[in-house]
């Protein structure tokens, strides 16, 4: 069934599934993860040649970080998006 609007065959993807990160345990009671923002080549539907967007650990949708109930994780975000990219955002860290 083709989008009238688009021309893309509707439903034709599966969803993406994102990975699962687990932070790492630096003591008996520290956890960490660290995860970078930064570009990657996505196909968005695969009627459609990639794209560079903007994504965390190079995933769209970004990654699912999984944790016990009550356990404390310190989580270092990390821009990785190039200085030269046009947008303000990447002065942001």
């Amino acid at each position: 069934m083709t989008d009238p609007k688009t021309s893309l065959t509707r439903f034709k993807d599966a969803l993406r599934v994102p990975p699962i990160l687990h932070p790492h345990q630096t003591d008996e009671q520290r956890y960490r993860l660290r995860v970078h923002m930064r570009p990657a080549q996505v196909q968005l539907h695969s009627e459609l040649p990639p794209v560079e967007v903007w994504t965390y650990e190079g995933s769209l949708p970004g990654p699912i970080i999984e944790v016990s109930r009550g356990q404390r994780v310190q989580i270092e975000w990390i821009n990785a998006i190039p200085e030269d990219q046009p947008y303000p955002i990447t002065a942001v860290t």
